[in-house]
């Protein structure tokens, strides 16, 4: 299934609206730093709306163990301000989140996902470091 959200630069998570996104920088006491890709949706079986994350590469690729754990790949589309997450996102029951199909452990939400409205000059689409 696909997922189209809409960017709210600068956005606080709980301010998000279902099907909204923003990302924000992260880090860990031992001074890890990368990009948190926060969203709003309903669940797939469900009514009421959940907030997930997960880290992102912007312009970089998929990495399985990254600062902040499983990082997805954020690529930019041809279609300017649009932008592509890969793999598809899939948040567990646990709420944890997982690249792709989890076989053994039920999912609420799992879709190929992409950004759009992604305004100029936001410092992670730059290239910015975290």
């Amino acid at each position: 299934m696909d997922t189209v959200f809409r960017y709210r630069p600068g956005a606080r998570v709980e301010d998000l609206c279902v099907g909204e996104c923003t990302v924000h920088r992260a880090g860990n006491a031992a001074g890890g730093r990368w990009w948190l890709l926060w969203f709003r949706v309903v669940p797939d079986a469900g009514v009421e709306a959940l907030d997930a994350a997960v880290p992102v590469n912007p312009r970089g690729a998929f990495v399985a163990d990254g600062p902040g754990g499983k990082t997805w790949s954020l690529q930019p589309m041809a279609t300017a301000h649009d932008w592509a997450i890969v793999p598809s996102i899939n948040v567990l029951k646990s709420r944890a989140t997982h690249d792709g199909e989890h076989e053994n452990k039920p999912s609420v939400w799992h879709h190929v996902a992409m950004i759009e409205g992604v305004p100029d000059g936001e410092a992670w689409a730059r290239g910015d470091a975290p």
